[in-house]
């Protein structure tokens, strides 16, 4: 099937606010104002935080939406994306420590270097020679110093300035007994901490490149979690809630918070995190407050749900 080729015209900010205002949504500050708002934002990033407000059919915005109620649902959003980068962020330093201290203490400091210390037929090969080349472009003062020094690094150096993509492969690539010591951390077993690590690596991806959080369509992503990659999880399942399947947002909260099981309060406070995230959804105006919360089905009563458990 041929594509078609883009023809639609370009438009201006201030055509932009008028086609907004054509589609029903109600302009309540100074033209002027909303028009420096699209050239902060972008007419076509702006306009995705109005689609919970719009009408598939017709294209229309309903009930009586205002351009200062999408301001207000972006605003939301990246404050949302902070939380929820901020906590990824604790949880990536965590799985590093712990991963370097389990493995370094059975193989020692270069054990990585020897593919008989990881699973066999994984992808070593691929994931050390990924893990070595950003360890040699590194500009970090303990990478500079271990290459100036030594010709290869100890593990935990070479962990410590990877990205958290690497980790999780690095993880996903050991030993399943040696997945299990480090899922001990977390009360989970190895190949579903895995999995969870990978995907935790794709909601930091979202929130490094400022994609919509509170929204976004997570089961149509190639990596879980989805339903039924929480069956280990039992209580997950006789909580019974009824979640949009496409855009479960709670579920990748309620992960988080369990990937975050090992980190201490000292550096990072779970608990008070649960509490910003629930209470979170209270700081929009009441007007599209319930209808956004409705739209990825987050609960009023999140805070107790048996999801955190």
């Amino acid at each position: 099937m041929s594509k078609k080729i883009f023809a639609k015209p370009y438009r201006d900010v201030g055509e932009q606010v008028q086609q907004f205002a054509d589609r029903g949504m109600v302009i309540d500050i100074p033209v002027d104002e909303a028009a420096a708002v699209l050239r902060s934002v972008t007419y076509y990033r702006f306009s995705g935080y109005a689609l919970p407000f719009r009408d598939v059919a017709t294209g229309s915005y309903t009930g009586d939406l205002k351009f200062s109620d999408v301001v207000a649902l972006y605003r939301f959003d990246c404050r949302l994306r902070e939380l929820v980068g901020n906590a990824l962020g604790a949880v990536e330093v965590t799985l590093r420590t712990i991963l370097a201290d389990e493995f370094s203490s059975k193989y020692g400091p270069l054990g990585y270097l020897d593919a008989a210390n990881f699973a066999p037929g994984s992808g070593y090969d691929m994931t050390i020679a990924i893990l070595q080349k950003e360890f040699a472009r590194s500009k970090q003062p303990c990478a500079e110093h271990f290459k100036n020094e030594y010709e290869n690094p100890p593990f935990w150096a070479a962990v410590d300035v990877t990205t958290f993509g690497s980790v999780s492969n690095l993880l996903k690539e050991l030993k399943r007994e040696d997945q299990n010591a480090v899922s001990t951390h977390y009360g989970l077993r190895g190949d579903f901490l895995a999995s969870y690590m990978h995907h935790a690596t794709v909601l930091r991806n979202l929130c490094a490149h400022h994609c919509r959080v509170f929204d976004f369509p997570y089961s149509k992503l190639k990596t879980p979690p989805q339903e039924f990659i929480f069956a280990p999880l039992k209580v997950w399942i006789k909580a019974g809630l009824a979640i949009r399947t496409d855009r479960p947002l709670i579920y990748q909260l309620a992960l988080i918070y369990h990937l975050l099981k090992p980190t201490v309060p000292k550096i990072f406070d779970r608990e008070a995190w649960k509490g910003d995230i629930c209470s979170h959804f209270n700081t929009l105006p009441p007007t599209i407050e319930n209808r956004v919360r409705g739209y990825v089905e987050f609960p009023k009563d999140a805070e107790s749900s048996p999801l955190w458990k």
